[in-house]
């Protein structure tokens, strides 16, 4: 284990709200009761059954234990939610728990849709094409909103996704192509059917049997099919939280470096294009199937230094009523800067 603080006590590192709290306590009585049962996994990228416990608890103070496999780096939850579990929990908690809502918003919407438009920023400054005329899908659309910044763009755009609330909501309010329905189901009723591009942008760390996800998605693809790869990036975690127990959430079923990334998809056919740490990627298929890299020791090293490091510099970790108060403090004197730099620095 990391430390002390990733033992589990019940407690959120988190500020929840009242709709946060009642969702966590009905997840915590249905996990007690069995309504939400787990299961042992060996790891999807070297398929080893050889791992090192980090963490017991997520950042609601939720049962999880997440792992790292010793033979390839990759982390995990150990054991995880089973797939009828999983489905349960999709339907019925993780809005309010994650969202604080079961309900779609406007502004959500227009969130991810300036998200689509950053992914197609990304695209074009990575790769240089446009996305006129190209047929685009996004497995796990939600609303629909990164499709609609790719149809605003000269894009046809399909997406599904499971849970009426927000397919609903752009079909209705945008006019989306948005359908309910697995890749799976996709695939068994549309023989044929080839993508230009496949977006995955936050949605492939909650898929439980990725292997299975990986050979779908060729199914979806011809020789010249992008798939855009978006996952919160293991080795920025500093960056983008600050405390690696504010990153770990019970829904993220795997945490991506770009190695282990690289990893899975290399070893179901697949070659990288380009991607980063944050994680933002883009693959195409291949005929090669590589085998792993170990780095073990790269995330783990990492994971132990932000620890440290989080010790000696508390702004980027205390609770968010102190933390402005305090970085005002530090920019009144010049400080923060300087702070900020030696902390990115040391990653």
């Amino acid at each position: 284990m990391l430390n002390n603080k990733y033992k589990y006590d019940n407690k959120p590192a988190l500020r929840l709200t009242p709709t946060q709290l009642e969702a966590k306590k009905r997840i915590e009585n249905k996990i007690l009761t069995k309504v939400y049962t787990f299961q042992d996994v060996n790891c999807p990228v070297c398929e080893a059954y050889n791992y090192e416990l980090l963490s017991q608890k997520d950042r609601y103070g939720l049962p999880v234990t997440t792992v790292i496999c010793k033979t390839c780096g990759l982390l995990i939850s150990n054991p995880m939610m089973t797939q009828d579990s999983l489905n349960k929990y999709y339907a019925d908690d993780n809005d309010e728990l994650y969202r604080d809502s079961k309900y779609v918003t406007l502004s959500y919407f227009n969130k991810r849709y300036n998200h689509g438009k950053k992914i197609i920023e990304f695209i074009k400054k990575h790769i240089g094409i446009s996305m006129k005329d190209k047929f685009v899908i996004e497995v796990g659309c939600g609303a629909g909103g990164i499709l609609a910044a790719f149809k605003d763009e000269g894009a046809e755009v399909f997406g599904i996704d499971l849970g009426n609330n927000y397919l609903d909501f752009g079909k209705e309010k945008y006019n989306l192509n948005l359908m309910n329905m697995s890749l799976a189901d996709y695939i068994n009723n549309n023989e044929g059917g080839r993508f230009d591009f496949i977006i995955y942008s936050h949605v492939l760390e909650h898929i439980r049997l990725l292997q299975d996800e990986l050979q779908l998605i060729k199914e979806l693809c011809h020789e010249k099919t992008l798939i855009y790869i978006e996952v919160p990036g293991l080795l920025s975690v500093h960056k983008n939280y600050g405390d690696f127990l504010h990153y770990l959430q019970n829904a993220h079923l795997y945490h991506f470096s770009l190695g282990t990334l690289l990893n899975l998809f290399q070893k179901y056919g697949f070659s990288l294009i380009y991607g980063d740490e944050l994680i933002q990627s883009l693959f195409t298929t291949s005929n090669q199937c590589l085998t792993h890299r170990n780095y073990y020791n790269t995330n783990i090293s990492y994971l132990k230094k932000m620890e440290k490091i989080n010790k000696f510099i508390p702004v980027f970790r205390i609770k968010k009523m102190f933390r402005k108060i305090l970085i005002n403090m530090l920019k009144k004197i010049h400080l923060y800067k300087i702070i900020k730099k030696v902390y990115h620095r040391i990653f």
